[in-house]
């Protein structure tokens, strides 16, 4: 069986504040770790898009402008760039990623950080997207309820946080969610660590429905990582 590697985490400096990595430098980099592809997760946050202004599809059109940028030269390269986006809410704590989006959604739905999660949640469910909490003890001591999330991002490899990967592991295996790794990528000089697939998908729904199915995928860790299952 092929393997695909993919990062599923990351950041450009185009759209999110806290990335220093421009979005064609990070395709190239991923390009020459041998990964095949990347899914784009800019901050889809009102503290990430405070200083815009202008109507809707001006903010959106910002949003998406290093996924656009990141997929322009990924097909220059022949490197699969998909849509992502990592979702905070004004009034809960925990980042999702959300996989499965198109631009088209985007432009549709206003507000999205100001939405309660049962009613994201709903809309998620409607369009088939996959929900993966990110790092959920970074900055708390209890996750989302499970009836909320698809999946568990069990290693972060964020070097500026403690991410507490393990207890994200430990609740991933005690609750029956799949687990995905990613860099949380924002700056060179970052580890790069992501999933191995077993077939290229077409397009960002196609990746969402792939990564639900079971022993879909593998965690692709930094050496050493791996450490992290001696835990259990």
């Amino acid at each position: 069986m092929s393997n695909y590697l993919f990062e599923t985490h990351l950041h450009t400096a185009e759209v999110s504040k806290c990335s220093l990595i421009k979005a064609k430098d990070a395709v190239r980099i991923y390009r020459n770790h041998e990964y095949d592809g990347m899914v784009v997760t800019d901050h889809m946050s009102d503290y990430n898009l405070k200083d815009m202004s202008g109507s809707h599809t001006e903010r959106m059109d910002f949003f998406l402008s290093g996924y656009r940028q990141a997929k322009e030269e990924g097909e220059r390269i022949g490197f699969q760039v998909l849509l992502g986006m990592e979702l905070t809410y004004d009034d809960h704590p925990w980042d999702t990623l959300v996989y499965g989006i198109d631009e088209q959604f985007l432009y549709d739905h206003k507000d999205l950080t100001r939405m309660p999660m049962e009613e994201f949640k709903k809309l998620a469910l409607s369009y088939d997207l996959t929900l993966v909490v990110a790092h959920p003890y970074r900055y708390q001591d209890t996750p989302p309820p499970t009836w909320y999330v698809d999946g568990v991002e069990v290693f972060n490899g964020n070097p500026r946080h403690d991410s507490r990967n393990h207890l994200a592991q430990r609740w991933a295996k005690e609750q029956g969610l799949f687990q995905t790794a990613g860099s949380d990528y924002h700056e060179l000089g970052d580890d790069v660590c992501g999933i191995y697939i077993p077939a290229l998908v077409e397009d960002s729904k196609a990746f969402a429905k792939l990564i639900r199915e079971p022993e879909a995928v593998t965690l692709a860790l930094p050496e050493g990582a791996l450490k992290l299952n001696a835990n259990f």
